[in-house]
């Protein structure tokens, strides 16, 4: 795989990370401020858990990106491999 593309997966692998991130933030600040029942809506467990859920692969995407940004750094063989699994995540 050319470099320039290995290079060009990796950014878009951060760039989801930022989106990802920026969407929870807003879904998590909503749940805090919704009430149901005379309760915020994130004190019930059918929205606690899927916000959680997804805090755990956000952050599993933003590892497997600053690896592949290590591997394309340091011209590693992996490179190609990582920013291709970082994108797909």
């Amino acid at each position: 795989m050319p470099l320039l593309r290995t290079r060009s997966l990796a950014a878009l692998a951060f760039e989801a990370c930022g989106v990802g991130g920026r969407a929870l933030d807003l879904a998590v600040d909503y749940a805090n401020e919704r009430t149901q029942f005379g309760r915020a809506i994130g004190g019930y467990q059918a929205v606690s858990h899927p916000l959680a859920t997804t805090l755990v692969e956000l952050e599993l995407g933003r590892s497997l990106a600053l690896f592949a940004a290590w591997c394309v750094a340091e011209r590693d063989d992996r490179a190609p491999m990582a920013a291709a699994a970082a994108k797909a995540r």
